[in-house]
């Protein structure tokens, strides 16, 4: 029963995963199914990556690309539009801020890592890849969602605005 409440989610992801075998798209729109296959395998990079540091930078990543590779101020609307989290709202029971988590992976944890500049490395990143994996999930199934809904979605940029 729970597998068929996320049926629509799954025709998403399986028309992108058809399209790796060559099959042409059934209904989205193909640039749209290449994205979803570079979250998904980003994702997957993240989730066997030993280093806690560099599953967050390779989930900051993922949140940019499905911001529609806006940075950290598009991964902010997008959260806001898909989740309800204003940038100073608290996103955990800590109180975390949205802001101050998208620092933490975007800002620090992705761009500052990727370019070398990170000055937290020798800080536990545990706690925030943990957090880091279920704010992409959920903002990733509830995109999936959207776009079953409105099959002629474009691009991921769509989602960092309520229209």
């Amino acid at each position: 029963k729970e597998l068929t409440k996320m049926q629509p989610i799954y025709h998403v992801v399986a028309d992108a995963l058809n399209s790796i075998c060559g099959m042409k798209p059934r209904y989205y729109h193909s640039g749209l199914l290449e994205n979803i296959l570079q979250v998904l395998m980003l994702f997957n990079r993240s989730s066997v990556e030993q280093d806690p540091l560099y599953a967050t930078a390779y989930l900051g990543s993922v949140l940019d690309m499905l911001a529609g590779g806006s940075g950290g101020g598009g991964i902010a609307s997008l959260i806001e539009c898909q989740l309800g989290f204003k940038r100073s709202d608290p996103m955990f029971k800590d109180g975390m801020t949205t802001e101050e988590f998208l620092s933490r992976v975007y800002k620090i944890g992705r761009s500052r890592t990727w370019h070398g500049s990170n000055p937290d490395l020798r800080k536990d990143w545990t706690n925030i890849r943990l957090r880091s994996e279920v704010i992409c999930r959920w903002v990733f199934l509830v995109i999936c969602w959207k776009i079953y809904e409105e099959p002629e979605t474009q691009s991921f940029k769509k989602f960092r605005s309520r229209k």
